[in-house]
């Protein structure tokens, strides 16, 4: 069943067989391990005049420690990492693990955070515009549509509207047969592909992005739980959607301690 169906999703949808394939060329950090050359830091949402950005991203003998040394329970903003370079086609791998604390607007929900990618400005939703590889205890690799478009092989009866404290998605399940391809996208909104593995473990994870242009697959500790493509962006002047095949990188801060470490990229040929 899996080989057929990733068969019919590589010729319906486009996705470049590379992208299952060992990438090749070299390594390259995106955290050089010692500070944040490379990266612009901004504050994103529930922020005042006496928040200052880089005090959420703390380099700590080579890892990036994100709310380091704030109060459990206190209330924080959200705050991004944004890389200063663009990308298109390339292969992400970073590290992550989880710390104690957790703070107000999400002191009662999963610990969360964010890897975005296709980053190209700001709109309506809080986080910059972009496609997002959640990090999310036990939800990681599900993919956000924040503010753009996206399309992927899903269950045709998995639709779930606006559940407390998440956002409408589909479930991208293999094992569905007869599954439907389907797009999410809406101006100013975010929208999800929920996927239905959790490969996440106690201690530090690994998470990659495997990126051509306007399709990616996610995995989690070598495993791939999600595939997307299609991806598009808005143009406000006009008024429809065109190709989203570029942008910069963002990790999130988003009301939990969370670390990380070991970034890396490494580009993809492509035509």
């Amino acid at each position: 069943m899996k080989k057929a169906r990733l068969l019919i999703f590589v010729i319906v949808c486009s996705v470049s067989p590379s992208l299952y394939a060992a990438s090749e060329g070299h390594w390259e950090p995106l955290f050089n391990g010692v500070d944040l050359d490379g990266w612009d830091l901004m504050l994103v949402k529930h922020y005042n005049d006496d928040h200052k950005p880089e005090d959420y991203f703390v380099v700590d003998d080579g890892v990036i420690h994100v709310y380091a040394g704030k109060q459990h329970a206190t209330a924080q903003p959200y705050a991004a990492m944004v890389s200063q370079q663009v990308y298109s086609h390339f292969h992400m791998y970073l590290e992550y693990q989880w710390g104690e604390a957790k703070f107000e607007p999400r002191l009662d929900l999963l610990r969360d955070a964010g890897l975005l990618y296709h980053v190209h400005g700001m709109g309506k939703p809080a986080w910059p515009l972009s496609m997002e590889s959640q990090i999310q205890q036990s939800e990681s690799g599900d993919a956000y549509a924040i503010g753009t478009k996206m399309s992927a092989w899903v269950d045709p009866c998995s639709l779930t509207i606006n559940p407390p404290q998440s956002v409408t998605h589909y479930t991208f399940d293999e094992t569905v047969q007869n599954q439907r391809y389907f797009s999410l996208g809406t101006p100013n909104k975010i929208l999800r592909f929920r996927h239905n593995q959790d490969e996440e473990v106690d201690g530090w994870n690994s998470m990659e992005i495997i990126v051509e242009g306007d399709r990616a697959i996610h995995k989690v500790n070598g495993i791939v739980v999600m595939e997307v493509s299609d991806f598009k962006k808005w143009d406000d002047n006009k008024k429809h959607w065109v190709p989203l095949i570029e942008g910069k990188i963002a990790l999130q801060a988003e009301g939990a301690e969370v670390f990380y470490r070991n970034i890396k990229i490494k580009p993809l040929e492509h035509q």
